[in-house]
């Protein structure tokens, strides 16, 4: 974060990116969009911390917790990781953090039936507003995974949405299916100075090399 500072980039909510790129226009120059998915406890913990000091905008997310009563008190777990509470998330939404929705279950999308699909989607969105008092435009696919039969259902309740993708979004493309940039591919200084050079699209480009080569075979019968 110190270093986008450093170099003037300023942080976007997704939907307002989105927004602009489905209008057909271009993002601001040295602009950023920052995103979290899954809602675990370290956003708040260590992520929020850094992004206040900062003054950066980000969205995260969520699977929101749909419990009543007694268990509400008790940590939710996802693939053995704390997620954020609901207070946790209401005083990041207060201070200016925008949610998402990530389903409720975190399941892969396109082998679920149309109605468990409609039911993730569209309970985990209620269950957001409910929590937020806000609309919620903007959705997920967990691991990135999705498929026309997908984008349709979500864009029935989601304006916007982002995939795994790995690229650079540009003005027109699908704002149901938005690439992002991983931070694995930033991991060590160096790799993240990449993005104050003419050379990060192409490093992108290499990197979606053998990423393409995976998904081929996966997808081999």
């Amino acid at each position: 974060m110190a270093q986008l500072r450093a170099h003037d980039f300023r942080s976007l909510r997704f939907s307002e990116a989105a927004a602009r790129l489905r209008a057909g226009e271009c993002l601001p120059e040295r602009s950023v969009v920052l995103t979290f998915d899954d809602g675990d406890a370290t956003v708040y913990e260590r992520a929020w911390p850094v992004l206040r000091e900062h003054g950066m905008r980000a969205t995260v997310f969520i699977m929101p917790d749909t419990r009543s009563g007694v268990e509400v008190e008790r940590p939710r777990i996802f693939a053995g990781r704390r997620l954020m509470t609901s207070g946790q998330i209401l005083e990041m939404h207060r201070a200016g953090i925008e949610f998402g929705s990530h389903t409720l279950s975190h399941p892969v999308l396109t082998r679920l039936p149309d109605a468990e699909v409609e039911n993730e989607v569209s309970v985990s969105r209620a269950a957001i507003e409910d929590l937020l008092g806000t609309p919620v435009s903007s959705f997920a696919y967990p691991y990135g995974d999705h498929d026309g039969r997908c984008r349709r259902i979500v864009g029935q309740h989601f304006t916007y949405a982002c995939t795994t993708s790995l690229g650079l979004a540009q003005p027109g493309i699908d704002v149901l299916a938005l690439p992002r940039v991983e931070a694995h591919y930033l991991r060590s200084e160096r790799l993240f100075d990449l993005i104050f050079t003419p050379g990060f699209p192409w490093y992108l480009r290499l990197r979606n090399i053998p990423r393409r080569i995976r998904h081929a075979l996966h997808a081999r019968p």
